[in-house]
């Protein structure tokens, strides 16, 4: 993929990463004022996540969270097929939100839930779901130009890119906070008291 093209992903990146941030920042503080209705938000939400995870085994949870989350990347990227809407972003702003009301919903403080809750594992799997939202907003950016024959990278390019950026560094970083988030988190919050 030409440099230039690139440089536009990185743009993009750096937006998803500040809108993925301030999700998780401002979806807590408005949970904290508006904590009565967020276990009806929330808990649906937590409820349909956790039906979909395998917890039959200690080695089914590991494979169960790597499935749902690879699942969930994958589908942020495949929305970008849809011009216009700009679904990966809403949908990474979506996950900072659910992430943001959750130490409301367990009635636990934002920064103990983040350092020793989220941290562990989040060091690998938001930067695959901030990768993920870029290359399908990247790809969104670039059907939107083909319709209005604007200068854009070839789709064919752009999928073999997005395709390769799964297989180096999406899918290794999902392996990785699957494994820390079923086999160390549960550790270090057991550790701390949380």
């Amino acid at each position: 993929m030409d440099l230039k093209y690139k440089k536009t992903l990185r743009k993009i990146i750096v937006f998803a990463s500040i809108a993925f941030l301030i999700s998780v920042v401002g979806s807590y503080f408005w949970a904290k004022s508006n904590s009565e209705v967020i276990g009806s938000i929330l808990g649906k939400t937590i409820n349909g996540i956790m039906n979909n995870l395998d917890t039959s085994s200690f080695k089914n949870f590991g494979v169960s969270l790597f499935l749902n989350n690879i699942r969930a990347v994958a589908v942020m990227t495949v929305m970008g097929f849809i011009p216009f809407l700009f679904i990966p972003i809403f949908s990474l702003i979506l996950n900072g939100m659910i992430i943001g009301m959750l130490p409301v919903l367990i009635q636990r403080d934002f920064l103990r839930s983040m350092v020793f809750g989220i941290l562990p594992h989040g060091i690998f799997e938001i930067p695959a779901l901030v990768l993920g939202a870029s290359l399908g907003t990247m790809l969104c950016i670039t059907l939107i130009k083909k319709i209005f024959r604007r200068d854009a990278v070839e789709i064919k390019v752009l999928l073999k890119y997005i395709l390769t950026t799964y297989l180096k560094k999406i899918i290794p970083l999902l392996i990785i906070a699957a494994v820390v988030e079923a086999y160390i988190t549960p550790l270090i919050l057991m550790k701390v008291n949380f």
